[in-house]
C-alpha cells in the first residue's frame, strides 16, 4: 500500500489554503506515495495519491494530493492520530471537500491546527501543542472515510514514524 517514502530535504512553510500557492512551497517536503492495485485496502482504490509532510521547526505540515476531486458529492472524513515517545496521544478529525475543510473534533488547544481543502488538502499543527521536544519522533496514523466507509488506513494497521531529523531537516 505505502509505495515510497522520501524524507524532507529541508524546511517548508506552506500557505495553508488548499491550493499549490507556489511551486516551491512543498519542494523540500517528505513524501509517501500510495500504491494502487489488488492489495488496496477495503477492496477499493484509495482516494489519496500522495501524503507530503515537513516542518518549519515550529509547526508540522501535512498535504494530501487526491486521485480525484475531494468530496465532490459528500465530504471526506480525515482522522489523524499522533503519538509522541513520551506517550502523549492526540487526534484531529476533519471534514473536507473541494470547497473547504473544518476541524470537527480534536484534543489540541484552539489555534493549534489550521486546515484547508480545495485542489489539495493541507494541515498545520503546532509542534509546541504536541509537546514535542527537539530530537523526538512523531508517530502518525491517517484514516480517510467516504460516506462513513473506510477508504484509506495509512500505514495499514500501524504508524508512520517521522524522526525529528526528518521533520526539521537543516533546522538550527
Amino acid at each position: 500500500m505505502l509505495a515510497l517514502q522520501e524524507p524532507p530535504d529541508g524546511l517548508i512553510q506552506p500557505v495553508i489554503d488548499g491550493i499549490v500557492s507556489s511551486p516551491n512551497e512543498w519542494q523540500n517536503a517528505g513524501r509517501c506515495c500510495v500504491r494502487e492495485g489488488p492489495d488496496a485496502p477495503y477492496g477499493r482504490s484509495s482516494l489519496m495519491r500522495d501524503l507530503r509532510y515537513g516542518s518549519d521547526d515550529r509547526n508540522m505540515y501535512f498535504r494530501i494530493d487526491w486521485r480525484e476531486p475531494a468530496g465532490v458529492t459528500n465530504p471526506l472524513e480525515l482522522h489523524l492520530r499522533l503519538r509522541t515517545p513520551a506517550g502523549n496521544q492526540f487526534h484531529v478529525n476533519v471534514l473536507a471537500d473541494a470547497q473547504g475543510a473544518s476541524v470537527v473534533n480534536m484534543n489540541l488547544p484552539e489555534g493549534a491546527v489550521t486546515v484547508a481543502s480545495k485542489d489539495i488538502y493541507e494541515m498545520r499543527i503546532s509542534m509546541e501543542a504536541l509537546h514535542l521536544r527537539r530530537g523526538d519522533s512523531l508517530f502518525v496514523h491517517l484514516e480517510i472515510y467516504r460516506d462513513g466507509v473506510p477508504n484509506l488506513d495509512l500505514p495499514s494497521g500501524g504508524e508512520l514514524e517521522l524522526p525529528w531529523s526528518m521533520m526539521a531537516a537543516y533546522a538550527v
